[in-house]
């Protein structure tokens, strides 16, 4: 008997869009109503005797958030029209199924007809200094998210020390959708944590990735999500994170466009998985034959679409002020439902405007109004009496508002610097403790900052930050301890201290898969980092010389 070859295909989407004009700010939809088109095609070759080829897609699944209001799957070989049968997989996600009993190319095609609505979930708080007992499996180390590695660890409990879980997920989401700039070139790979950590860049995947593996430190549990959503003024292929609440169920995040708690209601649901690598169209043939699965590709025709309401409440004010000089636009932000929220706030740029932090993301507790503020300069020479007259864009879940903006002739003021903390990051680099910080000068003079670290010995660095700019200052220890290093940051008007700590890395004492031999175990651990290849080929020459022993030893007692 021929045994069976199962190759696991994924399949990139490449993704065209229809009805453009009917959506302009997507975080401000909260659902849609769109026709959804997946083909693709494959070939089998070879002998399949009296046996099947199966064939697994994934389909779309009925969420809380999520309707299927018609679906229609079929496949096309050699002239023939096979249905396909309806599949779940051992984590509830749906697939197509179909049963081929012939070679040949094929085609295939999922039509279905999705609706989406991301009301307002009852999200509540919950103490993380309580362990979450459920979904345990999902707060686990996985090959993209190296949870357990002293490099990721290291971030995270130190960046995100709060026992809130609301304050938690706000702050992963916020430092992950402003630490990665988005970069196709990264596409289609994907990166681990840690290679997200180095490249600072990457596409939907590494946002989540990263996102994921700062919550999983903390004991929270994450699966990821592969669907479609609508962005940069097309429809894509996406891949977003869900957080598990005790409380509140399982939580969508989407950092790479600085959702939480609600996303938007362009994101079409697909399936959850514990790692990137899961998601994965499937064949199998037996032997003697073999497989090939093409590239996707999906349209989407957008039907209806309906705006969030009566969630926020936002309020401006025309606002004038003088060219050349730093100026603190307010907003206030109230929340009108009785659940907390946590909500992105963005100014849009206006060209010649620079912006300190244009995207905020804001925790509100129920009723909430708090004020968001932003630091704004327009650089323009101006003569007496000119005036430039423009307009400046809060957009929110509910909201699109515009207000009136007058910039008015000023002069350079003099002054002394006024150098701020943007943020400070420790990396782990091998055996070496990095210490990161970027500095961002708002004065219009130079100014001198020094940044100093202190465990036993003191290593510090003295840089001259220029006038309304940034700059990067890194400070490294070799052959770093566990020990706590003292950090802190002088300079005009920054007075800055902190305790900065290297968190050991963790073994999988639980192996991500039941059932697995010892020596996948310990491959395992080689590729999350808790053995170097020289032990692991020692560790597994070892149990291999036992094995031999065993069967030598049972082969003489039994002559």
């Amino acid at each position: 008997m021929n045994a069976w070859k199962v190759p696991l295909i994924t399949a990139m989407l490449l993704l065209f869009c229809s009805n453009i004009a009917a959506i302009e700010n997507p975080v401000t939809v909260q659902s849609v109503k769109a026709e959804i088109v997946i083909t693709g095609n494959g070939e089998i070759t070879g002998n399949l005797g009296s046996r099947e080829a199966i064939f697994k897609v994934i389909s779309f699944s009925e969420t809380e958030n999520q309707k299927v209001l018609s679906l229609d799957e079929r496949l096309e070989i050699n002239g023939k029209t096979i249905r396909g049968e309806r599949g779940q997989d051992k984590y509830g996600n749906s697939y197509a199924v179909f049963k081929i009993n012939e070679t040949g190319r094929f085609t295939y095609r999922q039509e279905a007809l999705i609706e989406t609505n991301y009301a307002l979930a009852n999200l509540q708080e919950y103490d993380l200094s309580k362990k979450i007992e459920q979904h345990n499996e999902y707060t686990l180390p996985t090959e993209k998210v190296e949870s357990n590695r002293e490099a990721i660890r290291t971030i995270a409990l130190n960046k995100f020390d709060s026992n809130s879980w609301l304050q938690t997920v706000r702050d992963v989401t916020e430092w992950a959708h402003n630490y990665l700039t988005y970069d196709l070139s990264y596409y289609p790979e994907t990166y681990s944590a840690i290679e997200t950590v180095e490249n600072r860049r990457g596409t939907c995947d590494e946002f989540a990735i990263l996102a994921a593996s700062m919550l999983r430190v903390k004991e929270i549990p994450v699966r990821f999500v592969s669907g479609i959503t609508y962005g940069q003024q097309q429809w894509a292929n996406h891949a977003w994170i869900e957080a598990f609440n005790p409380e509140s169920g399982w939580v969508p995040i989407d950092s790479t466009y600085g959702e939480a708690g609600i996303v938007d209601g362009t994101h079409f649901y697909m399936g959850a998985f514990p790692d990137p690598t899961d998601v994965a169209d499937e064949i199998s043939v037996p032997g003697g034959a073999n497989a090939t699965i093409g590239d996707k590709q999906v349209s989407v025709s957008v039907q209806e679409t309906e705006q969030f309401s009566g969630i926020l409440g936002i309020a401006a004010e025309d606002v004038s002020f003088k060219a050349n000089q730093w100026f603190e636009l307010s907003v206030i932000v109230r929340n009108r439902s009785n659940s907390s929220l946590i909500v992105p706030v963005f100014l849009a740029p206006v060209e010649g405007m620079v912006i300190q932090k244009e995207h905020k993301i804001i925790l509100l507790e129920p009723l909430e109004e708090k004020e968001v503020k932003w630091n704004i300069r327009v650089n323009a020479q101006l003569q007496p009496g000119q005036i430039i007259k423009s307009t400046y864009t809060i957009i929110s879940l509910n909201k699109k508002l515009k207000r009136k903006m007058e910039i008015l002739p000023g002069q350079q003021t003099r002054g002394e610097a006024e150098i701020v903390l943007n943020s400070i990051l420790p990396l782990v680099q091998g055996k070496n403790l990095v210490i990161e910080t970027e500095l961002h000068n708002l004065g219009p003079e130079p100014g001198k900052a020094t940044v100093q670290m202190s465990n036993g010995a003191t290593v510090s660095e003295t840089v001259t930050v220029e006038a309304f700019q940034t700059k990067t200052v890194t400070i490294t220890v070799e052959n770093y301890s566990f020990q706590p290093y003292a950090v802190s940051l002088q300079g005009p008007g920054l007075d800055y201290s902190t305790v900065i700590r290297v968190h050991e890395g963790k073994a999988i004492a639980t192996a991500n898969k039941t059932g697995n031999s010892l020596i996948e175990q310990l491959s395992d651990m080689f590729k999350a980092g808790n053995l170097n290849s020289l032990e692991t080929t020692l560790l597994i020459a070892i149990l291999v010389g036992v094995v031999v022993i065993v069967f030598l030893l049972k082969e003489l007692l039994t002559k």
